[in-house]
């Protein structure tokens, strides 16, 4: 097939440029991992952030995962040195059952390129050592996920072992059971 000019071939949206410092991040995220952002996004913007968004919180979560994988690696390779096993053979790759969409929706997020590639590297490894068929979308579900389990968690501890809002002297004791 010849490309003419009324015949180009497709861009792509997540195509990499080199000249922008982000990139847009498009996942379909579990529901109950947005509704945890959601609730961060309410809580915020009530006492504390008037500018917050999801993509705010997404970054900011993604940001200090990335880091930490960043400054692991980074002593892992410093104290290690060479890799005498560099030949090791990766394994196969293992098809994962594809989830319900209906607990699923689509975000956008504008992330820093430095984070994607902290991301698109934890997708590699578990691609080549894990045996998992993953791509990015699945490595920042799996970031979100467990942030949003350790808010809902602390929040139902809060709500469990507090008998009322510590602050408000109208508070009727624990209603949250």
């Amino acid at each position: 097939m010849t490309l003419s000019k009324d015949n180009e071939a497709p861009s792509f949206a997540r195509e990499a440029n080199p000249n922008l410092d982000r990139s847009e991040l498009r996942v379909n995220m579990h529901k109950f991992t947005l509704n945890m952002i959601d609730a961060e996004v309410h809580f915020r913007l009530r006492y504390s952030d008037a500018d917050c968004s999801r993509s705010r919180v997404i970054n900011e979560v993604l940001a200090n995962w990335a880091q930490r994988q960043w400054e692991a690696a980074q002593i892992q390779c410093d104290k290690a040195g060479d890799n005498p096993f560099a030949a090791i053979a990766a394994k196969a790759l293992e098809f994962v059952e594809p989830q319900s969409e209906d607990k699923f929706e689509c975000v956008r997020a504008s992330v820093p390129k430095t984070t994607l590639q902290v991301i698109s590297a934890a997708a590699e490894h578990r691609k080549a050592f894990q045996g998992v068929n993953a791509d990015r979308g699945t490595v920042v579900n799996e970031v979100m996920n467990e942030w949003a389990n350790q808010k809902w968690h602390g929040a139902t501890l809060t709500l469990k072992l507090c008998e009322g809002n510590p602050l408000d002297s109208d508070s009727a004791g624990g209603t949250h059971a």
